[in-house]
């Protein structure tokens, strides 16, 4: 369990997953209306009203949930299967282009809080720093692993997944 927590992919799978219930917490209060847990940055429901928060019909927070999850889905990939080491560097360069654009929409995102709402919303920042966190952790990444490191990853990834589902649960049910 050790050689796990020294991964940066395993550190990336927990960026993801925090980045991902942040995702679904606001995918959810933005479908059904809800109010907005929003902490002390009060800015929530201001942003969510802004013109910023939909891309047409598509909430903003689905596209974190599809980055987030796809991302995890692309880690738990590289470390399944058993695939030759070009296909692996491709899949390590793919796991940082996503985390590139992940890191520059948040910026993007950042500056649209700050420069044009003027308010922001604690869950877009916390989003936010979890791409930030998988931008830093994905260029430590390596393409080559070995068994060893593929079942540590796993290890850790079944950790991490685990104790989203038994925090994150009752804490979404909690804030819904």
């Amino acid at each position: 369990m050790m050689q796990s927590l020294r991964s940066p992919r395993v550190w990336m799978s927990a960026f993801l997953a925090l980045g991902l219930f942040a995702s679904v917490y606001l995918l959810v209060v933005y479908v059904t209306g809800g109010p907005i847990a929003c902490g002390p940055t009060h800015g929530c429901d201001v942003v969510r009203a802004s013109r910023w928060a939909y891309i047409g019909p598509i909430p903003q927070p689905l596209l974190g949930v599809l980055f987030y999850a796809g991302m995890l889905g692309l880690l738990v990939t590289r470390s399944v299967l058993q695939t030759p080491a070009r296909t692996q560097l491709w899949l390590q360069r793919l796991t940082l282009l996503g985390a590139i654009v992940g890191m520059a929409e948040s910026v993007v995102l950042f500056l649209i809080q700050w420069l044009e709402i003027g308010a922001f919303c604690a869950w877009c920042l916390v989003s936010g720093a979890a791409a930030t966190g998988t931008f830093v952790l994905a260029w430590l990444d390596r393409a080559s692993l070995t068994d060893g490191q593929r079942e540590a990853d796993l290890q850790g990834y079944a950790l991490v997944l685990g104790m989203l589902a038994l925090v994150g649960t009752p804490l979404l049910l909690v804030l819904l």
